[in-house]
């Protein structure tokens, strides 16, 4: 019992800890987080294709980033509510798996869901993926989405 609390203790200091000074990277040093986010990796502007609804307040927009080849993604977003043309900007703060590499190049895909599931897929749902490979710091990696399915 005693030591569940002690745990416990230890584990809201620690949580408490990283709050106010920052958080930790993989190089074991401490970052404020008035540092992290602070760059861009990629940004764009996101079309619909014309001739599709036009009311997507209640979907949700999803934005990945993945290295050229990997199935697994590097950065992500998802946003709700937006109106369209929809500028998007992934950042440092958005990576959540992995780590942004200068050398690599990136693949960048985007989906407007109808129900805000990211793991079903529906005949509204649209899709689209930005033409050709882009680097780091990369600006207008546009796209247009479009139905996917029928």
């Amino acid at each position: 019992m005693q030591k569940n609390r002690f745990v416990r203790k230890y584990v809201i200091l620690s949580i408490a800890i990283i709050f106010l000074t920052g958080a930790g990277c993989q190089d074991h040093h401490f970052v404020p987080f008035a540092e992290m986010g602070s760059f861009s990796i990629i940004e764009g502007t996101i079309y619909i294709e014309s001739g599709t609804a036009n009311d997507y307040e209640t979907w949700s927009l999803y934005v990945f980033v993945r290295s050229e080849g990997a199935k697994t993604f590097l950065a992500a977003i998802k946003r709700k509510g937006v109106s369209f043309p929809y500028h998007y900007t992934i950042r440092e703060s958005d990576v959540i798996m992995g780590e942004v590499a200068k050398n690599k190049q990136y693949v960048v895909d985007s989906v407007l869901d109808v129900d805000g599931d990211i793991n079903t897929r529906g005949p509204k749902d649209l899709m689209g993926r930005a033409k050709g490979l882009f680097s780091i710091g990369a600006t207008n990696v546009n796209l247009t989405l479009r139905k996917h399915f029928g």
